[in-house]
């Protein structure tokens, strides 16, 4: 498991120009994306969907590394 989200971890940065500085965000990014895709050994369930009992919501799913903005509120 360690490799692999280091292998993510590389990709995710090197795709988007990012420099060593993300490596954390690029880490925690590879690790809930994990748990969030399908195993054929669980019955092409989710990880985190046998956890918790529910189906997943990728609703909130954004690329890595997409300018986002902030809005202050009034």
């Amino acid at each position: 498991m360690n490799r692999t989200l280091l292998d993510r971890a590389r990709c995710m940065l090197s795709n988007v120009g990012l420099s060593k500085e993300f490596w954390a965000e690029a880490i925690s990014t590879g690790y809930y994306l994990v748990n969030r895709s399908p195993k054929t050994s669980i019955e092409c369930k989710t990880p985190e969907e046998v956890w918790s009992g529910k189906p997943d919501d990728y609703s909130n799913l954004r690329v890595f590394g997409y300018p986002t903005y902030y809005m202050k509120g009034s």
